[in-house]
């Protein structure tokens, strides 16, 4: 496939795609409330406006995005502290700011913002300390993450992460660079799940994402992970002061010692778990799971309502407007955080294969124009884009199917939410002017 080809392929099958979401929206709204019924209105109109705007911008010079980016991520910043005092809280968090007229969400824009702020950092010509580079690149990721984390928005956190590492790896780091990324990575994760166990208030997370967090012990497969609440504040401590220092000898040989962290971190739950006798397992589930189950933290109604949507689709679907969970209001926030949900159920597993196939095709198009152009921002800002569109897709599908928590991450191009669609524009605007001007400038 050639660059042509692949825009022609990226172009068509966003549209294809929209168009299937739109369709998708406009069936499970239609015996809503006024206020759901409103979403494909609403949606409609930042469709239009969305597409025109990227028809306006996509020929521009790849020379304008980076002129774009410090502003482009300044301004996210002012966004993201500004939702913190004055935004309104939706489903437990306080993402959104209310306009007359309009609500947005500035995490959104981060999806857009911190990809070419990535790409501007991570191709600078001259890289004299290659250690500075990294601690630059560390602190333009964390500081909007940690704005994002204190919404709380865990779900776009979860999707920025994996972006952020893979543009870092494309760029030309090396593993113990990456390595650092993951174990910083782990050793949050490690601190989330602790603290859930012991009730740490000082760590912001609502009552409902704990419930979240607390179904994942009751999968039999991910047992091993009731040992973290064995694990002492202490060891938390001295991997913070361990990492810390490790993070200010990256340039000399001892970097590779990050990777003992990594293979003692996630060894031992595993080892301490597998030690244990199945009556102490048994157990130690129970006593934990107890007060959880009185608080009834472990059901996810909106986890059974998907599954029994995905269940009716069956091989075919039950056809357009035609699905018992969606139509009769069964099945929450169909429009959005569960539109993969209502669409598998209308057209069955054939449709989910069909669509996911478009995503896929829309992703590696995104990859061979990256691997076509010369400009290393282009290259860079063009993989950002496809990574943080799988990352959408798994997390979205993932905790539809309940192999992940559940979380409000929307489907690209297909879910309800003005902010999402005109960001995901916006990227295939910056994609289509990559491509095209991509080997024109090499600065």
């Amino acid at each position: 496939m050639n660059i042509k080809l692949a825009k022609y392929s990226m172009w068509i099958t966003a549209l294809l795609i929209n168009v299937i979401g739109m369709s998708t929206i406009y069936s499970v709204t239609r015996y809503s409330s006024d206020g759901i019924r409103n979403s494909f209105n609403n949606q409609m109109k930042f469709l239009i406006i969305s597409i025109v705007f990227t028809l306006l911008v996509c020929r521009l010079p790849s020379r304008f995005w980076k002129i774009l980016t410090p502003w482009a991520y300044m301004g996210t910043l002012i966004l993201l502290t500004a939702v913190l005092v004055i935004g309104k809280e939706i489903n437990g968090a306080q993402s959104w700011i209310q306009l007359p007229g309009l609500s947005i969400q500035p995490s959104e824009f981060l999806k857009f913002s911190l990809v070419i702020a990535l790409a501007k950092v991570l191709s600078a010509k001259y890289q004299q300390n290659r250690l500075q580079d990294f601690l630059l690149v560390f602190f333009v990721s964390a500081l909007p993450l940690l704005l994002i984390l204190m919404q709380p928005d865990l779900g776009t956190a979860m999707t920025l992460i994996p972006m952020v590492i893979g543009v870092t790896y494309l760029s030309g780091y090396d593993l113990p660079h990456i390595g650092m990324l993951i174990a910083l990575g782990s050793l949050g994760f490690i601190l989330l799940i602790v603290s859930a166990i012991h009730e740490w208030e000082w760590i912001p997370i609502h009552t409902y994402q704990l419930g979240r967090i607390i179904r994942l012990f009751h999968q039999d497969e991910l047992a091993p992970l009731l040992s973290l609440g064995h694990i002492p504040p202490q060891i938390i401590m001295w991997s913070t002061i361990a990492l810390s220092v490790l993070s200010l000898i990256m340039a000399s040989s001892w970097r590779k010692l990050i990777w003992v962290f990594l293979i003692v971190g996630h060894a031992y739950p595993l080892y301490q778990w597998s030690s244990q006798t199945e009556e102490h397992r048994i157990a130690v589930n129970e006593h934990f799971l107890k007060p959880f189950r009185a608080k009834r933290m472990i059901e996810e109604p909106q986890l059974i309502a998907a599954k029994y949507a995905l269940a009716n689709g069956n091989l075919t679907g039950q056809g357009w407007r035609q699905g018992e969970q969606t139509q009769y209001q069964r099945l929450p926030y169909a429009y959005s955080d569960l539109i993969f949900a209502a669409f598998t159920e209308e057209w069955g597993f054939v449709g989910a294969l069909f669509l996911l196939g478009l995503y896929t095709l829309l992703v590696l198009s995104l990859i061979v124009m990256a691997s076509k152009v010369e400009d290393k921002f282009c290259a860079l800002s063009l993989s950002g884009i496809a990574l943080m569109l799988m990352g959408q897709i798994f997390i979205h599908v993932g905790y539809t199917t309940g192999i992940i928590p559940m979380t409000g991450i929307t489907m690209p191009f297909m879910s309800a939410g003005g902010t999402a669609l005109f960001t995901t524009w916006v990227g295939i605007a910056l994609a289509h002017s990559c491509a095209s001007h991509g080997n024109e400038y090499q600065r």
